[in-house]
């Protein structure tokens, strides 16, 4: 009946995409947690945003002509750095220790999201991008709500240990606490895009406070989620972040970022008591950061002896195995640093493909932030940079933040966010690229 459920709900999917397929898009944003919704068809293990997914990549090549298709293609953005990171993926692929299980990583991860990324560049407007910014904020919403309902209650919290008063941390929808600020980081930062963006109207109508209101809700839930989860590297990430878009935003923001900083300097300065703790995480001497660097190490060891293919495709427990020597820490899926995750699931040419792709996204989607002018005139948003400025900065925020999450975490190697990752790249071009029209949202 679950399976039944699920494969009628594809079906309206389907319709939806048939009919328009920007809010099929839209849809599959606002609903990115689906993932967790698990089910089989012919055999093969599968989830609803997968068939989401595919659904909507079949539609748009039914309804596209082969011509406008090849004409996209040759013409789509970072095409050479992701052909090469999709081949070194599907070499990856077979020379996995386990091919089912890197077959289902290989789809879900590699070549479905790409193929989300491709479709998105091809229907999307630029006139859609707060709209499915708006989309994400939605699933942040609701997966923050969620969690600062745990917080007080404990409910949906599977580990006893976190689900304890005295050492909550809470979960939201996903297995452990890390997951929701890996998804969360990036949208909260779009949502500072699309809040200054809508400040620029300097509208004063219903709809204008409306969504002010909605950042705000998604910007105060999605911050206490973070902190109940305690999720330091989530919001070291999210401070990196602010502080990359207020840098570069205006003279004003620069030095109010920069008086922030010092503030917080001198407060930690003075209140050891907050200091000590902080210093501890940030140098990797508490005890996350202790495990992650003897992951690292047994990873390097790994590697050095399979520098150029890696461990394959969900090989990395497998492989690392005889490296691991500390009985009391598990084997983890992966290093949790986003270049030895790269390296290990996708060979040394995957990495750098990937890591070429990600600093390119950076740099352009910030270097064309800076380039818009700052008009004598009015604010308009149909005629003003001022708005393109804010999403270009607010995707360079969120790419540098994911980055400096990657650190010590593992910002890619999951459905939503592999999907998350593919799905920004592609609105980020498309803010870069396509010409300017009013915004929807």
């Amino acid at each position: 009946m679950y399976t039944f459920a699920l494969i009628l709900c594809a079906a309206g999917y389907a319709y939806l995409a048939f009919r328009n397929l920007r809010m099929a898009l839209v849809f599959l944003a606002a609903t990115t947690p689906s993932y967790l919704l698990r089910l089989t068809i012919f055999g093969i293990p599968t989830t609803f945003l997968e068939s989401m997914l595919v659904v909507l990549v079949v539609c748009w090549v039914l309804t596209e002509t082969p011509r406008n298709i090849r004409t996209h293609l040759a013409s789509l953005p970072y095409r050479y750095g992701i052909v090469l990171f999709a081949l070194a993926a599907t070499i990856a692929l077979f020379i996995a220790p386990d091919v089912r299980a890197a077959a289902g990583i290989w789809k879900a991860y590699i070549i479905e999201p790409i193929a989300l990324y491709i479709v998105a560049t091809a229907i999307v407007r630029k006139r859609d991008v707060p709209l499915l910014i708006g989309s994400l904020s939605l699933s942040v919403l609701a997966a923050s709500l969620l969690a600062v309902y745990q917080h007080f209650t404990g409910w949906g919290i599977s580990n006893p240990f976190w689900a304890a008063a005295a050492t909550r941390r809470v979960t939201s929808f996903y297995g452990y606490p890390n997951a929701l600020g890996l998804f969360a980081v990036p949208v909260l930062l779009l949502v500072i895009g699309w809040l200054q963006a809508t400040l620029a109207e300097r509208r004063k109508d219903a709809v204008t406070f409306a969504k002010i209101f909605l950042q705000a809700v998604v910007w105060g839930t999605g911050v206490a989620a973070l902190v109940f989860a305690d999720a330091t590297g989530a919001i070291v990430a999210l401070v990196a972040g602010v502080a990359v878009f207020g840098i570069f935003w205006s003279r004003r923001t620069a030095a109010a970022t920069a008086a922030l900083v010092l503030i917080g300097i001198g407060m930690l300065v003075l209140m050891p008591q907050y200091r000590e703790p902080l210093v501890r995480e940030l140098t990797l001497n508490g005890t996350s950061g202790i495990i992650r660097k003897m992951q690292w190490e047994e990873t390097l060891a790994m590697l050095k002896g399979r520098p150029i293919f890696g461990a394959g495709l969900a090989g990395y427990q497998t492989r690392v195995a005889s490296y691991h020597t500390v009985d009391y820490i598990e084997v983890y899926l992966y290093p949790h640093n986003v270049v030895l995750n790269f390296w290990s699931e996708t060979g040394l040419f995957g990495m750098v493909s990937v890591l070429v792709i990600w600093l390119a996204i950076l740099a352009r989607t910030g270097f064309a932030g800076q380039g818009m002018v700052r008009p004598r005139g009015g604010l308009f948003l149909r005629e003003d940079p001022l708005a393109e400025r804010a999403y270009l900065l607010a995707f360079a925020a969120a790419f540098f933040a994911m980055l400096v999450h990657g650190l010590v975490d593992v910002p890619y190697f999951k459905n939503d966010l592999a999907v998350l990752f593919w799905l920004l790249a592609a609105l980020s071009v498309i803010m870069i690229q396509a010409p300017r029209q009013q915004t929807l949202l």
